[in-house]
């Protein structure tokens, strides 16, 4: 595989309903390879998002891939995952289970550890 995750981590967006994951990713290959859709046993829904600003208001938008090249970070206020709807009732403090599903058709399963204070 010639994507790796780092720094994987989370927290909550708002009221334990819906949270961010935010990791550096770094493609170690020589192809190009894209984030196409993201997944989580954790959550019932998990989407890539970004953050834009219209009208000098910072507004979510829905994203169908992230382009993975030598460092690609995910942070907050920019390109990140969007987890919604937990599958069960997470705790401050438990990891969670994240599947990647790149361009190539190989996936990525990360472990994001609880990160309140997740940049």
């Amino acid at each position: 595989m010639s994507i790796e995750a780092r720094n994987a981590r989370w927290a909550w967006e708002t009221q334990k309903l819906t949270a961010c994951a935010y990791m550096d990713l770094h493609n170690t290959g020589e192809r190009s390879v894209a984030l196409v859709s993201v997944s989580s046993p954790d959550f019932r829904y998990a989407n890539l998002v970004t953050t834009t600003e219209e009208e000098g208001e910072q507004v979510k938008a829905g994203l169908d891939r992230i382009t993975v090249s030598d460092e690609t970070s995910l942070v907050p206020g920019d390109n990140r995952l969007q987890l919604d709807a937990p599958t069960y009732p997470l705790q401050d403090g438990d990891p969670v289970e994240i599947v990647l599903s790149l361009s190539d058709g190989s996936r990525l399963t990360v472990t994001a550890d609880w990160g309140a204070d997740a940049p």
